[in-house]
């Protein structure tokens, strides 16, 4: 069984911002899970594309706001 591909369809400073919880992205109330979701999506993109060092600022900011989160 194959897993669906995800992609962010905001701009991935938008999708940070959403997942550390500094905006709601017009929704009216965000889940955590979405905000987990959206973060661990955002820094797949980001090691994907290789910026290796903004990925480790995003990691450690995501793991300080979502302590359970595994990432």
């Amino acid at each position: 069984m194959s897993l669906p591909e995800l992609r962010l369809v905001v701009p991935i400073e938008e999708a940070i911002l959403f997942a550390l919880g500094l905006t709601d992205l017009d929704l009216d109330e965000p889940s955590d899970q979405a905000r987990q979701l959206i973060g661990l999506i955002a820094v797949d993109h980001l090691e994907y594309s290789e910026q290796w060092r903004l990925s480790g600022i995003i990691r450690t900011a995501l793991k300080q706001k979502w302590p359970d989160l595994n990432l």
